[in-house]
């Protein structure tokens, strides 16, 4: 009973704790609510962004693909045979895949 009176008697005090409790945890919400705004408008820019500059390239096709990947599996071919036979030295078939790439 003791309890209940004080509470009746200080209702004033722990209603205005109440609200001041509510008050900065809604303002903490607000907060984080407008931080993960900013967050979805700096992702959907930076996705807006990539799209656009995939949108103006040309896709590589398939073909095209099994096509390179042909043409450098053939090329280690060679390589790989004249290594064997002692016609080329690593560092030589090294340099050739190098200069290839450039």
């Amino acid at each position: 009973m003791k309890v209940l009176e004080k509470i009746k008697q200080h209702y004033h005090i722990i209603s205005l704790v109440v609200l001041v409790m509510l008050f900065f945890r809604q303002c903490g919400i607000n907060r984080d609510i407008d931080k993960l705004r900013k967050d979805y408008s700096e992702t959907t820019s930076n996705i807006d962004s990539i799209y656009s500059e995939i949108k103006g390239m040309e896709l590589i096709t398939e073909s095209e693909i099994r096509e390179n990947m042909n043409k450098v599996m053939f090329e280690y071919l060679i390589y790989e045979e004249d290594l064997d036979k002692g016609k080329i030295s690593l560092s030589e078939i090294r340099s050739k895949i190098d200069s290839n790439e450039k």
